[in-house]
């Protein structure tokens, strides 16, 4: 059970690190299209 939840917060973290570079991607096509 411990080894599974490990699991699932690394596949959380990784969800979360992929959501914020998409964000910050994002923010850097606006900056350059204003």
């Amino acid at each position: 059970m411990k080894k599974y939840d490990h699991l699932y917060e690394e596949y959380l973290n990784k969800k979360i690190n992929l959501s914020y570079k998409k964000i910050h991607y994002i923010n850097l096509l606006f900056r350059q299209m204003i």
